[in-house]
């Protein structure tokens, strides 16, 4: 299971890098650590970092792509 896990996060994270898809792997990467947050939730282990890095990857898109951000509905 090691290898298809390692695969999906080198594909996000090159479709974090490139502009034309960012948003669409920031959105991935922020369900993934999802997963993973509740998969140490359901263990019982500490999960300080899982739970801040989709926040960490969302201010660096935010930061990066300030006109897409402000293209958001809501705003």
């Amino acid at each position: 299971m090691l290898a298809p896990f390692g695969i999906i996060k080198i594909l996000i994270a090159v479709l974090t890098m490139i502009p034309a898809t960012s948003f669409v792997g920031v959105i991935l990467a922020t369900g993934w650590m999802g997963g993973v947050t509740a998969a140490h939730i359901r263990v019982r282990e500490k999960f300080v970092f899982q739970a801040l890095l989709p926040i960490l990857i969302w201010v660096g898109f935010g930061l990066r792509q300030q006109a897409e951000m402000r293209a958001l509905p809501g705003r």
